[in-house]
């Protein structure tokens, strides 16, 4: 596991690299710098597979990671939130209790509270979104 500078992991966060690939391998969770890991949030890999959290992100309460993951910088998970098999795109947004996996968001993408998205064809029709002010006061 590499954690990076200035990132808060909260009460009862679980981080676990426990498993291994068919050859014994296993990619690293990686949390960048600056991001914020919340109350009750399990980050976890199938098989060895790599998860990583990018710069100034945040994962809010009670969300589970389960890679293989990749999470952008400056980007939001709401509480309750699942993330499995998936990518998200810098400064994306993904709201409350959503489901999201098995698909790429791209960047500045936002998935709204209570939606489930399980392949890149869901995404058709939903808009993209500026989350640049929830990151604004960490830079100053």
């Amino acid at each position: 596991m590499i954690v990076e500078d200035d990132v808060f992991i909260g009460p009862y966060a679980v981080i676990r690299a426990d498993e291994t690939d068919a050859d014994g391998g296993m990619e690293p969770i990686r949390i960048g710098r600056g991001s914020n890991i919340q109350d009750g949030v399990v980050i976890h890999s199938k098989s060895g597979a790599a998860v990583t959290i990018g710069s100034r992100s945040s994962i809010a309460h009670r969300s589970i990671v389960h890679g293989p993951c990749t999470v952008g910088d400056e980007v939001f998970i709401g509480f309750n939130s699942v993330l499995f098999n998936c990518t998200i795109g810098d400064r994306a947004a993904v709201r409350h209790n959503s489901v999201v996996e098995g698909c790429r968001l791209p960047p500045g993408f936002h998935v709204p509270s209570t939606t489930t998205v399980h392949s890149d064809a869901d995404l058709a029709g939903r808009g993209k979104t500026n989350i640049f002010w929830l990151f604004a006061s960490a830079e100053a």
